[in-house]
């Protein structure tokens, strides 16, 4: 399964004449802390606090998920075998 650090997203251009979609990853917002159009250069300017509070969702989102799967495969482990014969 893909990180969600790395999974694509994408948003509008705020500039109203450009219409294009600014492409990212969280992993970018991380890095740069900005989100730029390509285009036309236009962009958003991320906050610091709110960049921190993405990479604690996404570290609890990870151990959680983390968790979910081995208590899955824990189920799995432990249920009862049904073989039917035909």
């Amino acid at each position: 399964m893909e990180k969600l650090e790395k999974e694509q997203h994408s948003c509008d251009c705020p500039n109203p004449k450009c219409k294009k979609e600014i492409e990212y990853t969280p992993y970018e917002i991380f890095l740069k802390k900005e989100l730029k159009c390509k285009k036309c250069g236009s962009g958003y300017k991320l906050e610091s606090s709110e960049i921190y509070h993405l990479k604690t969702s996404l570290n609890d989102y990870e151990k959680a998920r983390y968790k979910f799967y081995q208590t899955l495969d824990k189920l799995i482990s432990n249920a009862d075998e049904i073989i039917t014969q035909k």
